[in-house]
């Protein structure tokens, strides 16, 4: 454990991974949900959560370095599917929502084995609410551009990927 209460120890290789925004990854500290997770379960837990990101893309001209969308869900689980985090590496420097922890988190996430992952936790949706992202499109179930789409494109291509990975979903509700 660290020497100041407040502030978790390192985690290396974690059990389970949360994707989110700043519901989950705005505090990083001793008695966030993440570090309760870990404290009730014993499981080693990394907290992957950047604020202000969408599980939705907002990327119309469908440009290949959007900097306010690269580390959304739709683009963030290309990343972790490809293991090549270059756009999301390049494009913290220019995102507008960055904070102190992005960095450091961007740089943990991409060391990631996620074959060894057991749990991904995704918590989105308050953004895409308040910025009023389509919650689906009847035509097209996996565009990434609507949050219903988002996630099932990412659930979709998580469990391809990674068919032992148990997949929790926490919504805004």
């Amino acid at each position: 454990q660290s020497a100041h209460p407040y502030v978790k120890k390192d985690v290396a290789m974690p059990n389970v991974v949360i994707l989110g925004d700043s519901i989950m990854g705005k505090e990083r500290y001793v008695t966030t949900v993440d570090s309760v997770i870990a404290n009730v379960t014993g499981l080693s837990v990394f907290n992957g959560a950047f604020g202000g990101t969408t599980a939705s893309s907002n990327n119309t001209q469908n440009r290949y370095s959007y900097h306010e969308d690269s580390l959304n869900l739709s683009r963030l689980q290309d990343a972790i599917v490809h293991q090549d985090f270059g756009v999301q590496m390049a494009d913290l420097q220019d995102n507008p929502f960055q904070a102190d922890y992005f960095q450091q988190t961007m740089k943990k996430l991409s060391q990631i084995d996620f074959s060894k992952v057991d749990v991904l936790l995704i918590e989105h949706g308050t953004n895409d609410y308040s910025s009023k992202r389509p919650l689906d499109n009847a035509d097209d179930p996996i565009d990434a551009r609507t949050y219903a789409g988002a996630l099932t494109l990412t659930i979709k291509k998580k469990k391809k990927t990674y068919p032992n990975l148990k997949i929790i979903l926490v919504t805004p509700t």
